[in-house]
């Protein structure tokens, strides 16, 4: 029984590596590209289509998941669901009240209120998708009822994490500055959001593992957190894309 653990092991590590890698190419080829053009990009129109594209893939996400949950009648997407609910609640927000979009909501505050969300998720993120790698899964009788649950718990924290950044705002803490530039707090949140990738990837080669099915998915989504919030250490102009 250990000989044949091992093999499947052994032969699981090849496809386990997959998606971190292309995950790692991919972003180190967009810093590639970023260090290759001088000068600053400005993109206004880039934020919203970004916005628009994450909610929909999101959004995919939890359809995907949905099915998962029902066919196989087990836990193992419902995590995916949920982190899926809580990110497409706050890029909807980010594209609502991000400057331009929406001629209604413009101002000093918004402004603010649109750049703590963007931090926000940033920082969140990373812990929710190191949750989703470390959780094992579980049989269920009631899979539709199960999501349910988990979708409507991933809206909750969407919505607390909102509430976070409302609050960040009405202090206020500023984030922006008058020229349009972040400030320190953004290169803060880059270093604090390697930490729960990190720690993911550390209990995850220590031997703590969830479902081993989506696996390589989760870590290569790690990676492209860890690759994100590398670039907040650089980021100062908001509309350079």
């Amino acid at each position: 029984m250990t000989q044949a653990r091992g093999v499947v092991s052994g032969s699981h590590r090849p496809a386990l590596a997959v998606g971190p890698l292309i995950a790692a190419v991919t972003g180190f080829a967009i810093y590639a590209a970023g260090l290759v053009v001088k000068g600053s990009l400005m993109l206004p129109w880039f934020i919203p289509i970004a916005d628009l594209g994450a909610v929909i893939c999101l959004l995919g996400t939890i359809g995907l998941a949905s099915v998962d949950s029902n066919l196989r009648r087990d836990t193992r997407s419902l995590p995916v669901a949920a982190l899926g609910a809580a990110a497409a609640l706050l890029w909807t927000i980010h594209f609502a009240i991000f400057p331009g979009d929406l001629p209604a909501l413009q101002g000093r505050f918004t402004s603010e209120l649109t750049s703590w969300v963007f931090l926000l998720l940033n920082l969140t993120v990373p812990f929710m998708v190191a949750i989703v790698l470390v959780q094992p899964s579980h049989p269920t009788a009631r899979p539709i009822r199960a999501l349910l649950i988990s979708v409507g718990a991933g809206l909750l924290v969407g919505a607390a994490i909102f509430g976070v950044g409302l609050a960040f705002t009405l202090v206020p803490i500023y984030t922006v500055t008058i020229a349009g530039t972040f400030n320190w707090i953004v290169s803060a949140v880059g270093v604090l959001g390697l930490v729960p990738s990190l720690a993911a990837i550390s209990l995850f080669l220590a031997g703590r593992r969830g479902d081993p099915r989506i696996e390589s998915g989760v870590l290569a989504a790690l990676v492209f957190c860890a690759l994100t919030s590398v670039s907040l250490l650089f980021l100062q102009p908001r509309f350079t894309a």
